[in-house]
């Protein structure tokens, strides 16, 4: 089951790299690697919110 897939004008259609037009990514490297685990994940949603977190910080912090 595809979850998502490019558009019909993406240039990666066009790309000589059958895996690239296949899967639908520009990169490949890791396409065929283990899923992310839950805990890996939460790991990387927590860093977003305390890269979010700094954001806001160091934005108020510079409005002056």
């Amino acid at each position: 089951m595809q979850k998502c897939k490019p558009s019909e004008n993406w240039l990666g259609n066009y790309s000589p790299k059958e895996q690239i037009r296949i899967s639908g990514l520009w990169r490949v490297q890791h396409l065929n690697a283990r899923e992310v685990s839950g805990k890996e994940m939460k790991v990387v949603e927590d860093l977003v919110c305390k890269t979010e977190t700094w954001i806001r910080m160091v934005g108020s912090s510079n409005a002056i």
